[in-house]
């Protein structure tokens, strides 16, 4: 029986700035090398007992709320232009491709699981929904797997490799052992009425922009958290959310100030 590993809650932003050398200023995840050594140590550690790996990615492997944005297009709406554009399928397929481009080392941990003959579940979440859309997939298949592709020789091999990498749209079931799922519609402040989004890629951008179906912690974290730039990052709970305020007020009030000001109309 193949072994399950499970891991979570990466939130993975646009990462090293290729130019800079340096990290954007929203990057959370700062692990890539050690990612990458984790992925070999599971690897070598099957080879010495014959067994075979499940590797699940049970969600919010990137962050699409919390993201530095490239620069606005002349087009953008004021809101886009504070607070980043609107999520659609398009535009989340590029944020995911800025975002790998910007985590080497990560998909080189993903690509030597697969082309050492194991599979990869990769699971949505509240901050990475929309890689339940097909245009969000591809880009992901498509960069794995060219980083796959430097290991292997046939076509044959390849396809098996991307064979191997699945993108269940809600949780992992396995009968009689495991069921895997992200777990935010457990939460008030973070499920979605309406989960499943696979069928929305091709609706009109209005139905994007309205954002009717945004959770309170989504909301929150697009709309204000990320306003405070580095000094913060994501916590589980409005009680977390009341002490930070506090620590705020107590250590960086000119900060607190300029945020709330600027974002008084939400």
């Amino acid at each position: 029986m193949h072994d399950i590993v499970v891991v979570s809650d990466f939130h993975l932003g646009r990462g090293k700035n290729s130019a800079t050398g340096r990290f954007y200023e929203l990057e959370a995840f700062f692990y890539d090398d050690d990612f990458r050594s984790f992925c070999q140590w599971l690897i070598d550690d099957a080879a010495r007992r014959n067994a075979t790996i499940r590797l699940v990615l049970n969600g919010d492997t990137f962050d699409l709320l919390r993201i530095d944005r490239p620069p606005q297009s002349p087009e953008a709406t004021l809101v886009e232009r504070q607070f980043g554009p609107i999520l659609t399928p398009d535009r989340a397929a590029r944020d995911i491709a800025d975002i790998l481009e910007g985590h080497p080392n990560f998909i080189e941990g993903l690509a030597r699981i697969l082309a050492a003959g194991h599979e990869l579940i990769m699971l949505p979440g509240n901050h990475d929904l929309e890689i339940q859309w097909e245009s969000v997939r591809s880009v992901i298949r498509r960069v794995v797997l060219e980083r796959v592709r430097e290991r292997l020789t046939s076509t044959r091999e390849l396809q098996e490799c991307g064979a191997r990498m699945q993108f269940p749209a809600w949780f992992w079931h396995e009968p009689g052992r495991i069921w895997i799922e992200h777990g935010c519609q457990y939460d008030p402040e973070n499920a979605f009425t309406y989960l499943l989004r696979e069928r929305l890629a091709d609706a009109p951008r209005a139905v994007h922009e309205s954002e009717y179906d945004m959770p309170l912690g989504n909301f929150f974290q697009r709309y204000l958290f990320n306003g405070f730039g580095a000094i913060t990052f994501i916590v589980p709970s409005t009680r977390a959310h009341l002490r930070y305020f506090k620590w705020l007020i107590g250590n960086t009030p000119h900060l607190l100030s300029r945020v709330l000001f600027s974002h008084a109309r939400f």
